[in-house]
């Protein structure tokens, strides 16, 4: 059986609302209370109080929450970091969400189902959770399988390197559950030195699609990710709009 722990990143300063947000998602928070470990990882951060503050919105409701530190200012470092320790621990798998990620369900069941059947399955390296088989599927990019979990829930499996003409390559930088050995291998020295978190994910996405592998999809979006990190302040505004109407009227599955 696998072994699940998380990354959750969070940077710079203003997350004291997007995390009461986070705090408030009870579909994410199942989904966390369900895996093995949860880590709310802070980076390039000196104010230990800030911290203290974010940890204070959102620790009593996650069972095994834990708050870590990374003291270098580069996003690329930290995320190594903490996967090269996760994998000290014992760790097999990662589940990578963004502080402004917010769940698209209320049916805990699903939620379940998808995270049994990456637990049991070896076969299974990469899922993301924000993109939908649909997205490739209506482009004639079709998969090698599809599977079925339950009468509404499927998964499908693509390569990527047939992924390589679409804007949806994009699955680094979006919610995703993945195997830990597969992350080192993607994030190698020449990651490690890039001096931007923008430069990594375009690094990273060049690597899923060089060494062509196999990409899982669900027929349906688990996760939506925000954009609170935009520096337009209508834009964040209209994003925290936007979740805040997730979080009050979830549909069964988008």
């Amino acid at each position: 059986m696998k072994k699940l722990a998380s990354f959750i990143p969070t940077h710079t300063t203003s997350r004291e609302e997007v995390s009461k947000y986070f705090n408030k998602d009870s579909s994410l928070l199942f989904l966390l209370n369900n895996i093995d470990k949860v880590f709310f990882c802070f980076h390039d951060i000196q104010d230990i109080d800030y911290c203290k503050k974010i940890a204070l919105n959102i620790r009593d409701n996650l069972k095994q929450v834990n708050f870590l530190l990374y003291k270098t200012p580069s996003f690329n470092l930290a995320f190594v970091s903490h996967l090269i320790s996760l994998q000290k621990e014992g760790f097999t798998d990662l589940i990578y969400l963004p502080d402004d990620s917010a769940c698209t369900t209320k049916n805990t069941f699903f939620i379940k189902e998808v995270l049994n059947y990456y637990k049991k399955n070896k076969d299974i390296l990469f899922l993301s959770l924000t993109y939908k088989n649909l997205e490739f599927t209506k482009n004639n990019i079709l998969p090698n399988k599809t599977l079925h979990l339950n009468k509404k829930l499927s998964l499908s499996y693509f390569d990527s390197k047939d992924l390589r003409e679409t804007k949806f390559i994009d699955f680094i930088n979006k919610p995703f559950i993945a195997n830990i050995d597969l992350l080192l291998k993607l994030c190698d020295k020449t990651y490690s030195q890039l001096a931007t978190k923008q430069e990594g994910d375009y690094y990273l996405r060049s690597q899923i699609v060089k060494k062509n592998n196999k990409i899982a999809l669900l027929n349906k979006r688990l996760i939506r990710c925000f954009y609170y990190n935009s520096t337009n302040r209508d834009v964040r505004r209209k994003e925290l709009h936007i979740m805040r109407k997730l979080l009050q009227h979830k549909k069964s599955l988008v």
